[in-house]
């Protein structure tokens, strides 16, 4: 967006807290995760919690 009608812009991120992420294990199985992170601003290193769906449709809570 512009800012007081100057002659540049700025580039606003905004974090919601919600992560989607696909992980791949070492013997090329998948499962689809997500979480909703603690803290934000600090990304995934700040902690959180969420469930990740495996392809037999088994559920698995996490906790980092």
């Amino acid at each position: 967006p512009w800012i007081g009608g100057g002659s540049y812009s700025t580039f606003i991120q905004n974090y919601s807290g919600k992560v989607i992420s696909t992980l791949f294990g070492n013997k090329g199985d998948a499962m689809r995760c997500r979480f909703q992170l603690a803290n934000p601003s600090e990304g995934m290193p700040g902690g959180g919690v969420g469930q990740c769906h495996l392809k037999s449709g088994q559920k698995i809570e996490a906790q980092f």
